[in-house]
């Protein structure tokens, strides 16, 4: 399974993506609140996996997917937030996100997105992938 850092600056989400990933054999080096310990950590522990909201202290996910995938463009970032208009998506995915979950979603859908980001697949809305790939962005 995966090594997995968790940033979120809502203690409650943190906890409850670390049990879902836990159930499935997914090993959790770091949770963190904020963008810039959100790039320490993942310089510090090379996980496979980033879960992040885009909306976090210090350092905006929109720029911690950029610093992230220059650091290693083989590391996945999979965007868990509420912030799910069509243009924060589709800025998402232009940074290099692999996928995108809504929190009003069911959180267990995370175990499906992880599980297309490990086949090297992304995880948006069709919508979202046409757009950015239309407008030539991505």
């Amino acid at each position: 399974m995966a090594k997995v850092v968790i940033v979120d600056d809502h203690p409650a989400i943190r906890m409850a993506v670390n049990m879902l990933l836990k159930q499935d054999g997914h090993l959790i080096l770091a949770e963190v609140d904020n963008g810039v310990d959100a790039i320490a950590m993942t310089k510090n522990n090379r996980p496979d996996i980033v879960i992040l909201d885009i909306g976090i202290p210090q350092l905006d996910g929109i720029e911690v997917i950029k610093r992230l995938k220059e650091m290693d463009a083989d590391i996945k970032v999979v965007i868990l937030s509420a912030q799910a208009t069509h243009h924060i998506m589709v800025r998402c995915l232009q940074a290099g996100a692999n996928g995108f979950i809504s929190k009003l979603d069911d959180l267990s859908l995370l175990k499906t997105v992880l599980v297309k980001i490990g086949k090297g697949q992304l995880y948006f809305p069709r919508d979202v992938i046409a757009g950015a790939k239309n407008a030539h962005e991505v």
